[in-house]
């Protein structure tokens, strides 16, 4: 349920290259409100990854303003971020990125140790549903086991953010659905805000807001926060 405004985006403008510029977004003024699912849509070279990177903290803004329950991200200093990325984002990519020579159960303990207050473990195993295989390796799983795997690490941090880049491009139609269900449930259920960029338009549809990108600018929105 949204209650707020979580981030407020306002004139992002990213560019690229230091002779020739290249611009990746073009002034996005988007507020993320508390507890939403909204979805970045567009096709590759839209800005849509770039735009939830920003929002990560993982690259920054050439120009405008990015901010935080109040703070800039983009006047924050290299530790202000690392903190920022620890303490508040929970990222799922699409291959997955778990740690081979650790068991699924392995891999999430290590993002829980990262954070002072975690999610239990245990809970987020069994809402991911792999219980009976939470002892496996990663090269032991399915592509759709691993991914649920990445979503209960990142969600371990107990994150304001958990942000999706493609995390169904690597999965057959089926399972893709059941892993963005599971986005869904985890955000309904924990109150967590999702920010997911996809070029699937089906994938909108379980959204509570779609903001379409083209061309590094914001084309369409529509729905609205729950």
């Amino acid at each position: 349920m949204s209650s707020g405004v979580l981030m407020r985006l306002t004139e992002v403008i990213k560019t690229y290259g230091d002779g020739v510029k290249v611009p990746a977004l073009r002034g996005i003024t988007l507020d993320i409100m508390e507890g939403e699912f909204l979805v970045l849509l567009g096709h590759s070279g839209s800005g849509k990854s770039t735009l939830l990177n920003i929002v990560g903290g993982v690259d920054g803004a050439t120009s405008g303003q990015v901010l935080f329950r109040g703070s800039d991200l983009v006047s924050a200093s290299g530790r202000e971020l690392r903190r920022y990325r620890r303490e508040h984002v929970g990222y799922v990519f699409q291959f997955y990125n778990l740690i081979a020579s650790l068991t699924a159960r392995e891999n999430i303990l290590l993002a829980a140790e990262m954070v002072g207050s975690p999610a239990s473990v245990d809970e987020l195993i069994t809402a991911v549903g792999l219980d009976e295989k939470a002892n496996r390796f990663p090269s032991h799983l399915s592509g759709g086991e691993q991914q649920r795997v990445a979503i209960a690490r990142a969600v371990v941090k107990s994150p304001d953010l958990l942000l999706c880049d493609e995390p169904t491009g690597a999965l057959d139609s089926g399972t893709g659905d059941r892993v963005i269900q599971l986005i869904r449930e985890l955000n309904l259920q924990r109150g967590t805000a999702v920010v997911m960029a996809t070029h699937n338009r089906d994938i909108a549809t379980v959204a509570d807001r779609v903001v379409e990108l083209r061309d590094g600018r914001i084309v369409n929105t529509s729905g609205q926060p729950a």
